[in-house]
């Protein structure tokens, strides 16, 4: 039932992205309040269609989105026979979100992992470039990084303000 309610608070969210369980779970209880309006009255069923319209077609955009694909990609259930099948397939498939909770934080994993990249990247990256001295170690953040972002940010500002009065003036 959160997960339901949760859809219906973001609502207007067609950017971010929807888990399986989120969108699932809507479809799910959708399918139960339809079917309990239905008997109540016919009518009732219907407003309670038109009601319920944008918030489900926003959850469907943003679990697209979580699978990779665009919002645009709901269009495909246009398209007879194929189209439904093909959406549900998409609908079906497990998305980015789910990484999100399945890694595991322990360092020997990320090590691995950080090692295994710097490998590729040696294998694919032309002569030229050199991916030695890639520091395996995670990045932490701290106030003298922050501060240095500033200042680089400051420089560009400063970069971006001279090329655009260069810019007026010719």
């Amino acid at each position: 039932m959160d997960n339901y309610i949760a859809v219906l608070k973001k609502y207007s969210d067609f950017e971010s992205t929807s888990s399986r369980k989120e969108y699932w779970m809507f479809v799910l209880f959708n399918i139960i309040f339809s079917s309990i309006t239905v008997l109540i009255n016919p009518n009732l069923s219907a407003l309670y269609s038109l009601l319920i319209f944008i918030p489900a077609l926003a959850v469907t955009v943003r679990r697209l989105h979580d699978v990779g694909k665009s919002g645009w990609m709901i269009l495909i259930i246009f398209i007879p026979l194929i189209g439904p099948i093909w959406l549900l397939v998409l609908l079906l498939q497990r998305g980015d979100s789910y990484q999100e909770f399945t890694f595991n934080d322990s360092s020997s994993t990320t090590e691995n992992t950080q090692k295994e990249s710097s490998e590729s990247k040696k294998s694919c990256c032309s002569d030229n470039v050199s991916t030695d001295n890639v520091d395996s170690q995670p990045i932490k953040e701290d106030v003298e990084s922050t501060e240095e972002v500033k200042q680089v940010q400051e420089k560009i500002d400063t970069t971006i303000n001279i090329n655009a009065d260069d810019f007026k003036r010719k």
